[in-house]
């Protein structure tokens, strides 16, 4: 569920004249709308650079530090989101336009999903992030990668199977907390206004209950590692194992919140479809 929400969070409907009322102002799509060639030519020019930095570098601070830049630009990046998401959400409800809305065909759902991907999509942070992180996954692979073309030497007991096993998962793991980390702020952020009467009362409930399902992934996750560690064992495949039994269970959360947002939508948790194709 999480990569289908993250593919509607990055190509949302074009036809919706209040997702483009959330993005720009206005009630039609600029034309043109396209950012695709510039940041394709900054994703080109950053990896560029991040190959160049993993071949040269040496040991594994350089890893340990892309690895908490991954991990705190989705968890910075989610909270933003979260403030984003229902800001937007109990602006419309202040301006007593949401409700007027929500009786038009579009319904409830789709409503809150314009308004949710419009906040995200503004001045293209979204993308922007996308990229950052997708880079900092492949700088990890390649920094790994160049350990072994190296010699391995950053620690005696590292082995050329650990080496390539962690080159492989950690990007996609990488990869993985970004992307639970954006759709589980995305729900929350339509979730707190329902429960909020102002725009920083949102705000506060959305950014504590993101905090600490975040928090308590990332205690769980050093939790899991650090006893499998003490029964012994390769220390990277138990932190891999670890971060997949994490992972498991945030793709559990986000069907929990999934379901919750259908019931505080008053809709079925089925026609939450993600995507915003019927104007309003």
């Amino acid at each position: 569920m999480t990569w289908k929400f993250l593919r509607a969070l990055r190509k949302p409907s074009s036809n919706d004249p209040l997702f483009w009322h959330s993005v720009t102002g206005d009630w039609v799509a600029p034309a043109p709308y396209d950012v695709g060639p510039l940041s394709h030519r900054l994703f080109w020019l950053f990896l560029a650079g991040l190959i160049y930095l993993s071949m040269c570098g040496r040991g594994i601070l350089n890893l340990w530090i892309i690895t908490l830049f991954s991990l705190l630009a989705g968890t910075v990046y989610g909270l933003i989101a979260v403030c984003q998401v229902s800001g937007k959400i109990t602006e419309a409800k202040s301006r007593g336009v949401y409700d007027f809305l929500c009786l038009t065909p579009s319904g409830a759902w789709r409503v809150n999903w314009a308004l949710c991907t419009g906040a995200l999509h503004r001045n293209n942070a979204l993308h922007a992030i996308f990229i950052l992180v997708a880079c900092s996954a492949v700088f990890t692979s390649l920094h790994l990668l160049s350990i072994i073309l190296r010699g391995f030497e950053p620690t005696l007991d590292t082995a050329v199977g650990s080496i390539i096993l962690l080159s492989v998962t950690i990007p996609f793991l990488l990869f993985t907390d970004y992307a639970q980390s954006l759709v589980i702020a995305s729900l929350i952020g339509m979730i707190a206004p329902t429960y909020a009467s102002n725009r920083t009362e949102a705000r506060l409930v959305g950014v504590a209950a993101f905090l600490t399902i975040q928090t308590g992934a990332y205690l769980l996750w050093i939790l899991l590692a650090t006893m499998s560690r003490a029964t012994g064992g390769g220390w990277a495949v138990i932190a891999i194992a670890a971060a997949l039994i994490v992972s498991i269970i945030r793709e559990l959360a986000v069907v929990i919140l999934t379901r919750t947002l259908a019931r505080r939508l008053d809709c079925l948790s089925h026609e939450l479809d993600f995507k915003a194709e019927t104007p309003v």
